[in-house]
């Protein structure tokens, strides 16, 4: 059974003078092609509109990006960086509501009732500070390649985490790795209080809801990235260890369609983490310093992937659970990746750095 009509009423009933106000934030660069699909979903949310305020973060969009914002009631803040961990940071700092949701550009909220429902869970829950949508979902007829980017970002996150946040798939990971302890016909409240094995969460994506009142109470939270980003885990370390996964609310992600734009990401990823400290410190570099068990699991992916047994394994494994053939090309992109470390450690070492750029490479940011 889902989310009841009758629940849905009652709960307005109780607090239709007092719903708490929420802050969407975007980043956006050139986004003219995806954004509408993610600006009307948020208009068709059941949620008051008045309760609503949409920031968008832009890194120097020169398309229509800037006029679609205007079109849609947007406020829009410049993001010098153009990196969508920056954007997000600003958006954070110039929210004004209890609770924020970050969400890409290229992502669409499916269920109308998916910021209502966030709203109702925390409220009922108040030793929760952030509600999780049910995972992310391919778009019909899109390409294929979109999954395997969805459920678990890279062949080297995959190798080091094995979480899947694929739509099909993410429930039955927290149920497998986690303790539920509470849940209705609505949401799962999953504690975190005996995490066993590594776990990759950021609040900052995937359409999150959070309290933003509550993290402005941890020291750093919206000065510096590298604690921005990782907020579950220092959430986690300041004894708020309760999360909420809310059912039937996927997360529709029109992600890259194809491989000529997905290797850039990949490189622009490993570049930051190899070469810039305070960019790598937003990624797996500052994960490794919360979770010191997957520092030294990650030496063992070279290995993983020239070896190919075990990521030839993993290939056909995902391919065959996720019926999707994408995923035998695992091996090949576990290959690219580690050669591009070896790669990128080979330059640092000979004191030759890239320039930093824009996410899809195409800018330097000085």
């Amino acid at each position: 059974m889902n989310f009841s009509e009758k629940i849905i009423k009652e709960k307005l009933l109780e607090v239709i003078m007092t719903f708490p106000k929420v802050s969407i934030i975007i980043a956006t660069f050139n986004s003219e092609k995806v954004l509408p699909r993610t600006l009307d979903a948020i208009k068709r949310q059941s949620y008051p509109s008045n309760k609503i305020e949409v920031l968008l973060i832009d890194g120097g969009s020169t398309d229509n990006t800037l006029s679609l914002a205007d079109a849609y009631n947007c406020i829009v803040y410049p993001n010098p960086k153009t990196d969508p961990v920056n954007a997000k940071l600003i958006g954070f700092r110039k929210a004004s509501g209890k609770y924020v949701i970050t969400i890409d550009h290229d992502e669409v909220m499916e269920n109308k009732d998916s910021i209502l429902r966030k709203v109702i869970s925390l409220e009922e829950n108040s030793s929760c500070k952030v509600a999780l949508c049910s995972g992310y979902k391919r778009p019909n007829k899109y390409p294929l390649l979109n999954q395997y980017i969805s459920e678990f970002g890279d062949p080297f996150s995959l190798f080091i985490y094995r979480f899947s946040k694929g739509y099909n798939f993410f429930e039955k990971v927290l149920r497998k790795k986690f303790d539920i302890i509470n849940e209705n016909n609505d949401y799962l409240v999953i504690s975190f209080n005996n995490i066993k094995t590594p776990v990759i969460f950021e609040l900052c994506c995937m359409g999150t809801m959070v309290d933003r009142e509550y993290f402005n109470t941890i020291p750093g939270a919206f000065e510096e990235g590298d604690v921005f980003t990782h907020l579950f885990y220092y959430m986690i370390e300041s004894g708020s260890k309760n999360v909420i996964m809310v059912k039937d609310d996927p997360l529709t992600h029109y992600s890259v369609d194809s491989l000529k734009a997905y290797f850039p990401k990949i490189k622009w990823r490993i570049i930051n983490n190899v070469h810039f400290e305070q960019q790598g410190n937003n990624g797996f570099s500052g994960r490794e310093k919360l979770q010191p068990s997957i520092k030294y699991k990650k030496y063992l992916f070279p290995l993983y992937s020239y070896t190919l047994f075990f990521s030839l394994f993993d290939s056909v494994y995902y391919s065959i659970t996720r019926k999707n053939g994408i995923f035998l090309l695992h091996w090949i992109l576990c290959i690219y990746v580690a050669s591009q470390i070896i790669y990128q450690y080979f330059l640092k070492i000979i004191h030759k750095r890239p320039q930093f750029t824009s996410y899809d490479g195409k800018k330097v940011i000085m």
